[in-house]
């Protein structure tokens, strides 16, 4: 964007009334601090909070979804993978954490049901998009400090404290 202005800047006859130069080197150098002020932090527009609830409610309904991936979501919702994760980075964090944390909740909550039989932790991992039982577990315990089978246990007990 600069290169242009600056050859026909170069190319520009050298009988310019010197009020003319000076107002064309201040604009110039206000041109020069706004690209330089976008890319060190740039503004984020008006309506990237609304982007941001869009995506959220679209990666809610498939979050079950374990193929769910950066690249498709950015595709689905008509942003580049680059900018889908500016939006989450300015969100504190990242697309997937996000999604992890999300998954986590529900299977948090459909485990502390306790509506009825026995509920097989890798299938309640697994219905919520985790592909590995032992990862899920893992992710568990360090998001909420007790193992899933533990908060099943817990939680069917009804004695308790929920606390979690």
């Amino acid at each position: 964007m600069l290169y242009p202005l600056l050859l026909t800047l170069a190319e520009a006859p050298a009988n310019l009334a010197e009020c003319t130069v000076a107002r064309l080197r201040n604009q110039l150098v206000d041109l020069v601090a706004a690209l330089v002020t976008e890319a060190v932090e740039p503004m984020p527009p008006e309506n990237d909070r609304g982007l941001v609830h869009s995506i959220r409610g679209w990666v809610n309904d498939r979050l079950p979804d374990p193929g769910l991936r950066p690249g498709t979501i950015a595709a689905a919702n008509y942003v580049s993978v680059r900018r889908l994760h500016k939006l989450f980075t300015r969100e504190r964090g990242t697309i997937s954490s996000w999604i992890q944390e999300r998954r986590l909740e529900e299977c948090r909550r459909e485990l502390g049901r306790g509506d009825g039989g026995p509920v097989k932790v890798g299938a309640v991992a697994q219905r919520w998009g985790f592909a590995n039982a032992a990862h899920f577990s893992r992710a568990f315990r360090a998001r909420y400090g007790i193992s899933p089978r533990d908060w099943r246990a817990l939680r069917a007990s009804k004695d308790g404290i929920g606390g979690f």
